[in-house]
């Protein structure tokens, strides 16, 4: 997260790369992502369908990228997007204990 963004809701941040059906008002397309770290709080995200590309590619390499389009946010709208497109079912399974969060 080297670079920043002008977010017109949360100013000047760091930016974080989403695939481009997660922007806006979207919601319950998935959110996957990489575990969070101390060293990437915010890691690179995806909805459902492009995590399929991503699993069959084996990660994000070239032909991969070349399949979807990726934006940036700041990581305000990254935790929204979080939010609005983390599906019901996930999070109750997360909160009974069934699923860690990250699986």
């Amino acid at each position: 997260m080297a670079d920043n963004i002008q977010c017109a809701t949360h100013g000047e941040r760091p930016q974080v790369l989403v695939c481009s059906h997660l922007l806006g008002e979207t919601a319950r397309l998935g959110f996957n992502c990489d575990p969070p770290e101390d060293a990437n709080p915010f890691p690179d995200a995806g909805c459902d369908d492009c995590e399929l590309i991503r699993s069959a590619h084996g990660g994000w390499d070239e032909e991969s990228e070349k399949l979807l389009k990726t934006s940036r946010l700041c990581p305000g709208c990254y935790q929204r997007a979080r939010i609005r497109n983390t599906r019901f079912l996930r999070v109750k399974e997360i909160m009974m204990g069934r699923l860690r969060e990250y699986e």
